[in-house]
């Protein structure tokens, strides 16, 4: 006897809920998607009454929202602008290294080439230094100067 008002009251349970909630699982379980063309066309969302698909677009555009009001904080609290300088004192320090090395290289390289020593056959070895009347003494320069 149990189980047979178990399965009527189920079964009344079960017309009952079928009878309110089929009008809402029709409109909120139609889809759009053969119909409508993406996530930002309203019109046709609201011509097909796709009442999912303008739900998934509310979502996005509360998320979207929600993300530029996170960057908007950022901006207000100032943790933008220090991240943002820092990452220009870097690329600078990085830069000014860069440049630095790269003069003492070439400056390196400027006075090795200088200070080589060629090789010359004994005459005119001899030949130049007999020739040699200048006797001002040798400019010795450093690098970054125009002397040169």
């Amino acid at each position: 006897m149990g189980t047979a008002i178990s399965r009527a009251a189920s079964g009344i349970g079960t017309v009952l809920g079928n009878t309110f909630l089929a009008p809402l699982k029709t409109i909120l379980s139609a889809s759009c998607e053969g119909v409508c063309s993406g996530t930002w066309d309203v019109i046709c969302f609201i011509e097909h009454l796709c009442i999912s698909d303008m739900l998934k677009l509310l979502m996005v555009l509360l998320i979207a929202y929600l993300t530029l009001f996170f960057i908007y904080l950022l901006f207000k609290v100032g943790i933008v602008q220090c991240i943002g300088k820092n990452l220009c004192k870097m690329s600078w320090a990085a830069c000014e290294t860069y440049w630095s090395a790269l003069g003492g290289i070439t400056c390196f390289l400027w006075h090795k080439l200088k200070d080589t020593k060629r090789s010359t056959t004994a005459a005119a070895a001899a030949a130049f230094t007999t020739s040699k009347t200048d006797t001002a003494p040798a400019r010795t320069a450093t690098c970054g100067t125009q002397g040169l």
